[in-house]
């Protein structure tokens, strides 16, 4: 028997629906992926209101160096203000930066009130080259600093008088009561300025390399290998003074 067989006809239709439901799925997958998780929403807000954060003292420490990077990003930070400074202020009384190296005396200017700010709260301090003078308004600010250890002022170009302005409020561990350190290499300094040091009982290293300074310091020994300290900025804060620099 001569039997006949005719394609079956094809449900444009439901290929259609098929196709449309493909992509439907894929453009639903694809706006999932870009939703931004919870997380970073909750760091944008709060580097955007940084200057309403109170402390970080018991924070994450993770957690507040990425809304410190968000805000500098956000350029929380490009003017020195009250507000920007009182936020630096709380990172740095939660110990986000135990040692600062100031870059340069143009920053310091610039953006004084952040710097003291850094500046009042750290253990390690570096002026390196920074050529300040002897009127400069952070000489008076080092007396406060309760918690510095370390003071690096070599080839500062400070004299007798702006020396007098750090040093001699702290006469008899008054103030700067855990200086142990004190880099005074390069500075021409005078040896009745120098006998002065034995004043300051909480100073137990004093580092001195002037072709003017042959005179022994009174209340010390010279030492054959001379305790170098060396000061460096975390990732973070170099990122901001360098935006600092070139704003």
């Amino acid at each position: 028997m001569l039997k006949c067989y005719r394609r079956k006809a094809i449900n444009l239709n439901f290929i259609e629906t098929i196709t449309s439901g493909q992509e439907t799925m894929k453009d639903e997958q694809s706006c999932k992926n870009n939703v931004p998780a919870l997380f970073d929403l909750c760091l944008q807000f709060c580097a955007k209101n940084i200057q309403f954060i109170d402390s970080l003292v018991g924070f994450p420490e993770e957690v507040g160096w990425k809304i410190l990077e968000a805000g500098i990003i956000q350029g929380r930070f490009d003017v020195d203000t009250v507000e920007s400074s009182s936020a630096i202020r709380v990172f740095a009384e939660a110990n986000y930066f135990p040692e600062f190296k100031v870059p340069n005396l143009l920053v310091l200017n610039e953006f004084e009130a952040s710097i003291f700010s850094i500046i009042e709260n750290v253990s390690q301090l570096d002026f390196t080259k920074v050529t300040l003078d002897d009127e400069h308004e952070v000489l008076e600010l080092l007396p406060q600093c309760t918690g510095l250890t370390a003071l690096i002022l070599e080839n500062s170009n400070l004299k007798d008088k702006g020396m007098k302005k750090i040093t001699y409020p702290c006469f008899g561990g008054k103030n700067l009561p855990k200086l142990a350190y004190l880099d005074l290499s390069g500075l021409a300094l005078s040896a009745k300025y120098m006998r002065t040091m034995k004043q300051l009982p909480q100073l137990k290293n004093i580092l001195i390399f002037s072709e003017d300074q042959d005179q022994p310091v009174p209340g010390f020994r010279q030492c054959s290998r001379p305790e170098l300290r060396k000061v460096e900025n975390c990732s973070i804060l170099k990122s901001l003074l360098c935006k600092w620099t070139t704003i």
